[in-house]
Parts: structure tokens; sequence; C-alpha cells
């Protein structure tokens, strides 16, 4: 593929995992005078077969408005998942793009990171109910809408918490030096030195002033899932086409009846609590040995 202006390449890519703050971080580390973040935050080019496809012109375009910037970054979760050896491939694709690329890497307790990227699986269909538009996942996913049933169902959910297996493939191409794992615990708890800390890393001011750094972004809090009217009316032939079509002040008039907060976590069975935890242990811990925190530092069996 033929690249376009040297300026527009991306240089640093925040390459997940989901629902681990990515979006917070991405929106902070843009407001840095030395840093451009692609408008389109997860653009999933080196991850997705039709984006890829259609070659670096497109890709670079994203980036078209950059300018001085050192740092030139894209924030693409996609790139860390277990579907479709989706982190494989993006490994490998990123390094043959920009060997000398900087990636940071967020990361969150396991098991509260599948119950989080469950319920924004979910939340987002329950959108797509709202607007009358295609999940562009649904055909990756199986979704029941009972959490544990759908843990069973998608490997991928499971399989993108072992933060070890991840970043071992891509320290097949990027040193040590390269990689910047960030903990959400610490971007929650202490934004200002882990902003300060990924700075240093990207090699841009650490002493600038980000504002609002203690704002989370995206959380599966601030968003609502479908009702028992919202779900029956999914089921109606012509549901989609007319909910798209619907003026706004009529979905606004209806959205209470069809959508409600969740402002709990979803609850484990004990039996698939217990068979994802013993695939995921071992890697966490070696996880957390290779990132210094101790062993105890996230407890799967809790």
């Amino acid at each position: 593929m033929e690249r376009i202006y040297e300026r527009m390449q991306p240089n640093f890519f925040i390459i997940g995992a989901p629902k681990c703050g990515t979006t917070s971080l991405a929106d902070l580390l843009a407001q840095h005078d030395d840093v451009f973040f692609c408008p389109e935050k997860e653009p999933r080019f080196f991850s997705h077969e039709e984006t890829y496809k259609r070659g670096f012109g497109d890709y670079e375009a994203l980036f078209g408005e950059a300018n001085d910037e050192k740092r030139i970054g894209e924030g693409s979760t996609t790139y860390s998942e277990a579907w479709l050896d989706r982190y494989e491939k993006s490994a490998r694709r990123i390094h043959d793009y920009c060997p000398s690329a900087r990636l940071i890497y967020c990361v969150r307790h396991p098991l509260r990171r599948i119950q989080s990227n469950w319920l924004d699986i979910i939340w987002a269909l329950d959108n797509d109910l709202m607007q009358g538009t295609e999940l562009h996942q649904s055909d990756e996913l199986s979704v029941s809408g009972d959490f544990n049933d759908d843990v069973l169902a998608n490997d991928g959910l499971v399989q993108t918490s072992n933060y070890w297996r991840v970043i071992q493939e891509y320290r097949q191409y990027f040193s040590d030096e390269q990689i910047q794992i960030v903990f959400l615990k610490d971007l929650k708890s202490s934004p200002d030195a882990v902003l300060r800390e990924c700075c240093t890393f990207l090699d841009v001011g650490p002493g600038f002033d980000f504002t609002d750094p203690d704002e989370a972004r995206n959380t599966s809090a601030s968003k609502g899932l479908a009702t028992t009217f919202g779900r029956i009316a999914r089921s109606i032939p012509g549901y989609r086409t007319l909910a798209g079509g619907a003026p706004s002040f009529l979905k606004a008039l209806v959205r209470p009846l069809i959508k409600d907060s969740f402002t709990g976590k979803p609850d484990w069975r004990p039996t698939v609590k217990e068979k994802v935890v013993s695939r995921l242990e071992g890697d966490t811990n070696r996880f957390l040995n290779y990132t210094g925190r101790p062993r105890d530092y996230w407890i799967l069996d809790a």
C-alpha cells in the first residue's frame, strides 16, 4: 500500500483493552499541544479487513488536520481484542506500518472488564434499536441478553482479558521501551501522575496542564439498557426502519418506555465464574509479574 505524507502517519496507538479507560486517556492526551489525536477515536484500520483493504490513503486522511504535533495517535481498542485473531494481525500490521511506534495498553481487573464490555455490547445493541441502524459487531457476537450465557457463548469476551497473551504478541514486534501499561485504577486515583508518565513515554512536555483529568468518560454506568417493552419492540418486523425514521421529539418522548438506566453490574453464576477464573488466572499472574504488581493486586475469585 502506498502511504501519503509522512506528517499524517500516526506514531502512537492506544491499543486497548476495551472498557479500561482508553476513551478518557485519549481525550486527555488530545488536549496536549504536542499531540494530535484522530477525531475518529477508533478507526479499527489494522484489525478489520474491510477497513485495511481500503489502503493507507483513506486511513491517513483521518489525520489530515495534523500540523506540527510530535505525536499523532489513535485509540482502536480492537487492536487488543481476541475476536477473529484481531490482536495478532494488528500487532504485525502496526509494526510493518510504523516500527518505531509507541503503544499504550490500558488494563483493569480482568473480570470487571468482561462485565463492563458485556454491558457496552448490550447498550450498543439497544442503542441500535433506538437509532434503527445495524450494529457493526452483530455478526461477530452471539448475544442473548443473559450475561453468563453470553460469556460462555463468546470466547472473545474472556480472551480479551488475557492481557499477558495480548502483550506478548506485541512484544514480538516492539521492545518494552515502546510499550506503556496504564492501569485503570491508577488513572482514576492518580490521573495527573499517569498523564505525566504517558507524556514522558511519548516524549512530549510532561508539565502540560490538563483540563478535568478526574472526569470519567464512556462509562457503562452512564448508559441505558432496553426495558422489557423495548426488547419486545425490537422483535417486531419493521421496527428498526420505523425507529430510524422517527423525528427526534418522538424518540425523546418514547425513550423512557424502551430504555432505562443501569447503575449496577451483572452477577456471575458461580460455575461460570469458576470456569472463567481458571482460564485467566495463570495469564493474570504472569502479566502482574511483568508489570511489577503483586499477585493479590487483582483477586479473581473474590
